[in-house]
């Protein structure tokens, strides 16, 4: 059987992801419960463009989990949270810097793990939780977003092919 360890070194890798950049993003394994369900998860912190850590985190289940609708689950958050964006704090990236300057061009995709890998590569990166993500239920865009598109900014996204 495979411990939380090596199914959370199996899911990142996946991303291009090293034990070194989870640690600097704070990774943290846990369990998430899901009515009788226990799946092995672990734990994705948000922070906002000055790096300090927001009330928000999604969880990244490691096993098979159902929703109560029958549908299967790859992430949880808390019932009721609103979206965010993701704002890896990997790669030389001065977020404060970077939001500031409209001539930094910006790349938005889906999922904290491929937002943290293309940081990696030195290219400034925020993650959605999915295509939906950019909007809260009531419409309102994801804080920090419209900070992002101000001054004519070049922004580039890039969704998975499933989208």
């Amino acid at each position: 059987m495979s411990t939380i360890h090596q199914l959370m070194v199996a899911d990142y890798k996946k991303s291009g992801l090293t034990a070194a950049d989870v640690k600097a993003l704070g990774f943290e394994p846990c369990e998430h419960k899901q009515g009788k369900q226990r799946v092995l998860a672990y734990r994705i912190h948000y922070s906002n463009f000055d790096g300090e850590p927001i009330d928000h985190y999604r969880l990244k289940l490691l096993g098979p989990c159902i929703d109560a609708d029958g549908k299967p689950m790859k992430y949880w958050q808390e019932p009721g949270s609103p979206n965010q964006l993701y704002i890896p704090p990997l790669g030389d990236i001065n977020w404060r810097a970077t939001v500031d300057d409209p001539s930094i061009e910006i790349w938005i995709v889906e999922g904290e793990k491929k937002a943290a890998a293309m940081c990696k590569l030195g290219l400034p990166t925020v993650g959605l939780g999915g295509v939906d993500s950019f909007q809260n239920k009531d419409k309102s865009l994801v804080d920090g977003l419209a900070e992002l598109a101000r001054g004519g900014r070049v922004i580039n996204i890039l969704f998975d092919s499933d989208a």
